[in-house]
């Protein structure tokens, strides 16, 4: 069994501006800090797993179809497995080619083709690296708690309903309690010979103490931070960060001073990066060994019922795209620019589901990948922290990484009480899917690593 690892620089030159994940007027026109594209191959006599984790906002489905491609005519391979996986960086450029390009058709600048080409391929050269970084491998966990960087954006009133602890709240808003967290860095230390050996870190933490409101720069925020840190005081070993579910997440709480200075951003970035690199440090130094065993690796699909409130017909999210087009034609001509991507940021994600609908069903991705006493889930979309959660309670003493934003699925993967009138709140507002859908994914994560295990 072998493992490689590759790595590289995604940062935009920014001539001209490239838009953000929300699309129209979201430029970004300065660079904060630096973003990357990682890889990890795994190769035994029979399989070969290409692990990407990207400092991008989102990647979906189509546009995963175009970085299979891509791998394969840079590697020179066809027979591999592939997760795709964003580590949610707000701040970094829009790479969802294949649902914002229609926007670009209607005269909207959403986002850069030069940029998704040049995303694509640097993506597939930091595989083509990791191959021929492959060398055997030990592996060894370690854990460590992170205190001062997450907390709970979705804070019950006193009325009981929920309200939005965004990434830039108010003092009064940071005063509140820190509520449900995962505070642990857990650490996969990939022990090589002859090589440097690998740290594969998963923390549930949402990537916004510098954005999270389309601000004009790029970073790679607190995860970034962290990495830069690590590479700087430990270089003997190569760095990649996967984030785990934490769609109720954010670093709301611990946001300082003026929350909409740029200085006082990068003052959080820093600490928070701080704080993270400590805990990994610490994480590294209490690993353990762990027995080895053969490459396991298993994707399944699943097909979700969408909202039907939300979730127009067809000829009704034409009307609405077409409205949304006209309305972003009328604000250009006054000089003017749309909020957040105005609405033509959500009437095309309609559209878009319009292309990949299999039987009026959303298809979502979930895998499990085991090696020895490692195990890993990668779910889909932007999942509840309870995700996670549940595997640990399914599953306890053993060793697993939970990973969100793998392979595709468009916004939040929330949990059923969401779906009840009062505990709505913005993520019930942002997803498409109907209830019932966290409990298939989870409960099929669940049963795909008993079986993985033999359990």
């Amino acid at each position: 069994m072998k493992v490689g690892f590759g790595k590289q620089d995604i940062t935009p030159d920014l001539r001209p501006p490239i838009p953000g994940p929300a699309g129209v007027d979201t430029e970004r026109e300065f660079i904060l800090d630096d973003i990357w594209t990682r890889a990890l191959v795994f190769k035994n006599e029979n399989n070969v797993l290409i692990l990407v984790a990207a400092d991008i906002p989102n990647f979906h489905e189509k546009d995963r179809e175009d970085l299979i491609e891509e791998i394969e005519k840079v590697c020179n391979i066809k027979k591999f497995k592939l997760v795709s996986h964003c580590v949610h960086m707000h701040q970094a450029p829009n790479v969802c080619w294949n649902s914002f390009s229609m926007i670009n058709k209607e005269g909207g600048y959403a986002i850069n083709e030069e940029y998704y080409r040049a995303f694509l391929n640097k993506t597939a050269l930091a595989v083509k690296e990791a191959f021929k970084d492959l060398e055997n491998f030990q592996i060894e966990y370690g854990e460590a708690e992170v205190k001062g960087i997450e907390s709970n954006r979705r804070i019950m009133g006193p009325d009981e309903k929920i309200r939005l602890r965004g990434s830039r709240p108010s003092k009064k808003l940071r005063e509140l309690p820190e509520g449900h967290i995962d505070p642990t860095v857990r650490v996969f230390y990939l022990k090589r010979k002859d090589k440097k050996n690998i740290v594969w870190v998963n923390y549930n933490g949402h990537p916004t103490a510098t954005g999270g409101d389309a601000a004009p720069f790029v970073s790679g925020d607190f995860p970034g931070q962290a990495l830069r840190i690590l590479k700087r005081e430990k270089p003997e070993n190569g760095y990649i960060y996967m984030m785990g579910p934490n769609g109720n997440l954010n670093p709301g709480k611990y946001i300082t001073g003026d929350p909409f200075k740029l200085e006082d951003r990068i003052k959080d970035r820093d600490r928070m990066g701080k704080i993270l690199a400590e805990s990994i440090k610490m994480a590294i130094n209490k690993a353990e060994k762990l027995k080895m065993g053969p490459l396991k690796f298993e994707k399944e699909r699943l097909l979700l019922s969408h909202k039907e409130k939300d979730f127009p017909t067809y000829k009704q999210a034409l009307e609405q795209h077409k409205e949304a087009v006209k309305k972003m034609i009328e604000v250009h001509k006054r000089g003017e620019k749309l909020s957040r991507g105005g609405k033509i940021r959500f009437t095309h994600r309609i559209l878009y589901y319009y292309k990949i609908l299999e039987n009026g069903k959303i298809p979502v991705y979930i895998s499990t990948m085991k090696i020895g006493d490692l195990n890993v889930v990668f779910y889909p979309g932007e999942i509840f922290l309870e995700a996670s959660d549940m595997i640990r309670k399914n599953f306890p003493g053993k060793k697993i990484f939970t990973i969100a934003l793998c392979d595709g699925l468009f916004g939040y993967v929330i949990t059923e009480d969401c779906y009840e009138t009062k505990r709505h709140g913005y993520e019930y507002t942002a997803t498409l899917l109907a209830k019932g859908s966290f409990t298939a994914i989870v409960d099929k994560s669940i049963q795909m690593l008993k079986e993985i295990n033999k359990i």
